[in-house]
């Protein structure tokens, strides 16, 4: 009996992992979407750009997030840039690094941006988009599946498998909570 019980809970861990996705809020203002992020704790609302290249910043919004420490100037010490921007003008910018930028409930770290001109909108482009493959993009979700995580959690269940067996404890429901919290599935 307890080889089944340990049996199934590994196959229902790893189901789990397999079906793991965060839903992102968007918001669709007449065909553009918007994302609120956290670049560095503070909130900024994103236009989703998967045309864009890059995380992009307008200089008076840098300004203001330099000012309050958001950004500090050893973040933003990176090359000299030119940028295109959709409309085909050229604009001046600067590359810096984003030390915590917070997606829904996803933190990705060190991540490259541009800071660059008046004319350019706050774009959430590839250079971050490639950190949440695969996602999917819907009328009012970016869902991300986290596939990146399957194998760690798979091999932690593994583990703790191993933890039950050697010491005999039937506590199923603590661990099947805890891996459930790790994915964000409901328990």
């Amino acid at each position: 009996m307890k080889k089944y019980l340990v049996t199934s809970l590994l196959f229902l861990l790893a189901t789990l992992c397999l079906n793991a996705q965060t839903k992102i809020p968007l918001r669709n203002e007449d065909g553009i979407y918007k994302i609120t992020c956290q670049l560095n704790n503070y909130p900024l609302d994103f236009t989703l750009d998967t045309g864009c290249s890059d995380l992009l910043i307008p200089d008076s919004i840098a300004n203001i997030l330099r000012k309050i420490g958001c950004i500090k100037p050893e973040d933003d010490n990176l090359d000299s840039i030119k940028c295109k921007l959709a409309d085909g003008s050229i604009v001046d910018g600067v590359a810096f690094n984003i030390q915590d930028l917070k997606i829904g409930s996803i933190h990705l770290h060190n991540v490259s941006g541009i800071i660059g001109g008046e004319k350019s909108s706050i774009l959430l482009g590839n250079s971050v988009l490639k950190h949440l493959q695969p996602y999917m993009k819907e009328e009012y979700y970016l869902t991300v599946y986290k596939t990146q995580n399957n194998i760690v959690l798979i091999n932690e269940a593994l583990h703790l498998k191993r933890i039950a067996e050697a010491t005999e404890n039937e506590d199923w429901s603590k661990c099947i909570n805890h891996y459930l919290q790790l994915i964000n599935a409901p328990s």
